[in-house]
């Protein structure tokens, strides 16, 4: 039987205090983890090669399509869903991290099961483990609306590029000239792999084709098609531009001989002149695996009216050399089209320098008597402005040895005005094949100079204001927003405000669709970041629940103000909160679809605590 009990005492209060630290530790960890916009993880590659990842926050869910218990003990799930053309970057960059000891960072295409494609970013810093192993603790995270944007901007620059060179052409009146401008300017807008251009011929019936890039040229070449024949026609008889995915699998379609049977995608769209169609312009992509959306068929409508503008000038200015050269058999002829445009129409003896003719338009535009300026020695050179006058007697002396030319130039007025002149001349051989005359035509483009030069200014202008402003000045893209707001007012929402009010989720959403295009030095000052790529990104994605009920005041605003203004609280990428004082408004021209929002913010933290003080 028993009689004592004899034990030992520990004070484990140290222990539990810290099993209890730990413990909070490792439960705060986990709740950040499951919080931030990405994948916080460890990467394993053991000495076989097999990769794992013991740990990864349930991020992984939304970014990988996978769970954390999936990619454990392996993490091959993962790796065979990368891009087979991103793969072996993958591999390389993760060998030559192990290999290096330097952190690793790549981005990479990934098929998500339920999004699709997505691109991914990460960044992980390799250490050796006791076994031989290397783990990788890092982020990666979703940045497929980066990438996305990146890819927005690359393509606004070949629209911008490809819709200048158009443009230019608009100034070229080399009918050939123009259509290979117009064909190459498509092709590169278009990623397409061929182009075709289609001009009324004079019965108002016939399509005749005049380009067909990267085609068969002789099954093409002065190829008819008729009103309404095939899907060319087609466009032409109704004037409505046409996406057709499956040429191959459409009824409408012709089979041009010595052309081959293959799978394409054509965009076709009318060249129209005020209320006519003149032609159709197409662009084709083979293969069936790169299909023409709505939006580009946007694009090519637009583009297709430029194109329709300098063919038509083109055309135009080929009608009025021919009527030129027809002048030498018929005077009466040319004074009655001379008379009747606001061109001035001239001709000059090549020999001599003597002006021949001048229409009555010369007046107008010189501001002098066309008898001075036919008979008054030197008089033409003498109205052209000092410092264009080398340019214009080069011009002068190419003229009379047999070339074409095209020219813009100053004069200056008896008033001492300057104008802007386009002179575009050929020579008219005699029987002997010596230049004879120099015919030409001669037009007032001061407007359209002082135009471009304004507008270029207002532009330079604008953007030295912006950039150099002492406050944080953003341009942000409401026009999703302003679309779902019109659809509420469509279906019935009266009181946006109550609406807003008691759907928060949905004015999140709407947040996240306002896109930041751009932002200017102090904004990047004021919050605390080196690039512009930092801070352009969803609106949403910089909001927390106090900017929330802001951006729902600033709605309610736009809509009735096309303004706001609001005090309060915002958080830096730092974590520090400042008191600002924000502005917005919508500029002058897109009050009907929000495109453009300017919104300054100012940061008022000082004068709060003084007034606090």
């Amino acid at each position: 039987e028993a009689v004592a009990v004899q034990g030992i005492a520990r004070d484990v209060t140290e222990r539990k205090r810290a099993e209890n630290e730990l413990r909070f530790e490792k439960e705060r960890f986990e709740s950040i983890a499951a919080t931030v916009p990405g994948i916080i993880c460890s990467l394993r590659m053991r000495l076989d090669g097999s990769i794992s990842m013991p740990f990864a926050s349930p991020s992984i869910q939304d970014v990988y399509g996978l769970s954390p218990q999936d990619v454990q003990a392996d993490a091959s799930p993962l790796f065979t869903r990368i891009h087979p053309e991103d793969l072996p970057l993958v591999n390389t960059s993760v060998t030559q991290s192990a290999q290096t000891m330097l952190p690793w960072h790549t981005e990479f295409r990934y098929q998500h099961p339920i999004k699709g494609e997505v691109w991914i970013e990460g960044q992980a810093v390799p250490l050796h483990e006791t076994d031989g192993s290397i783990i990788w603790h890092g982020f990666i995270y979703d940045i497929t609306e980066r990438k996305h944007a990146e890819e927005e901007i690359r393509r606004r620059a070949e629209e911008t590029s490809a819709l200048l060179g158009t443009s230019l052409a608009l100034t070229n009146l080399d009918l050939e000239a123009t259509l290979q401008t117009v064909g190459n300017s498509a092709n590169t807008l278009f990623l397409a792999d061929g182009c075709r251009i289609f001009l009324m011929e004079p019965d108002g019936e016939t399509l005749r084709c005049v380009l067909a890039l990267e085609e068969n040229v002789a099954a093409f070449s002065n190829l008819r098609i008729r009103l309404g024949q095939g899907v060319t026609g087609a466009v032409a008889a109704s004037g409505k531009a046409e996406i057709v995915n499956e040429m191959q699998n459409d009824e409408r379609a012709m089979q041009i001989p010595d052309t081959p049977l293959e799978e394409e995608a054509i965009m076709f769209a009318p060249l129209r002149e005020r209320e006519r169609t003149i032609g159709i312009l197409s662009v084709r992509r083979v293969g069936g695996k790169k299909p023409f959306h709505q939006a580009e068929l946007e694009l090519l409508e637009a583009f297709a009216s430029m194109a329709a503008s300098a063919v038509s000038n083109a055309r135009l200015f080929e009608e009025t050399q021919r009527r030129l050269v027809e002048l030498r058999a018929s005077e009466e002829r040319f004074l009655q089209l001379a008379d009747n445009i606001q061109e001035a129409f001239w001709m000059t003896d090549a020999e001599n320098g003597q002006e021949l003719y001048m229409s009555p338009a010369a007046e107008r535009i010189w501001g002098r008597s066309i008898e001075s300026l036919m008979y008054e020695p030197n008089m033409f050179f003498n109205t052209v402005f000092s410092e264009d006058r080398p340019a214009v007697l080069d011009a002068v002396a190419r003229e009379k040895s047999g070339e074409k030319l095209q020219l813009e130039y100053r004069i200056v007025r008896p008033d001492g005005t300057l104008r802007w002149i386009w002179d575009r001349a050929f020579p008219i051989f005699d029987d002997t094949g010596t230049v004879g005359k120099i015919a030409g035509i001669s037009a007032d483009i001061t407007e359209r100079r002082e135009s471009e030069l304004a507008l270029a200014k207002s532009q330079n202008r604008y953007h030295e204001l912006f950039d150099s402003s002492p406050i944080s000045i953003w341009e942000e893209d409401f026009s999703p927003v302003k679309k779902q707001i019109d659809s509420l007012k469509k279906n019935g929402v009266t009181d946006l405000r109550e609406y807003l009010s008691h759907h928060p989720e949905f004015v999140r959403e709407l947040a996240s669709l306002v896109r930041i295009t751009d932002v200017n030095k102090a904004s990047l000052e004021l919050y605390g970041v080196e690039r512009k790529e930092d801070l352009l990104q969803s609106l949403g994605d910089l909001f927390n629940g106090v900017s929330i009920r802001h951006f729902e005041a600033e709605l309610v605003e736009l809509m009735s103000l096309n303004r706001f203004s609001w005090e309060g609280t915002d958080t830096l990428p730092t974590g520090r909160q400042i008191e600002v004082l924000v502005n917005g408004s919508i500029p002058r021209g897109y009050e009907d679809d929000w495109s453009k929002v300017i919104v300054s913010i100012i940061d008022i933290t000082e004068r709060k605590e003084a007034e606090q003080e």
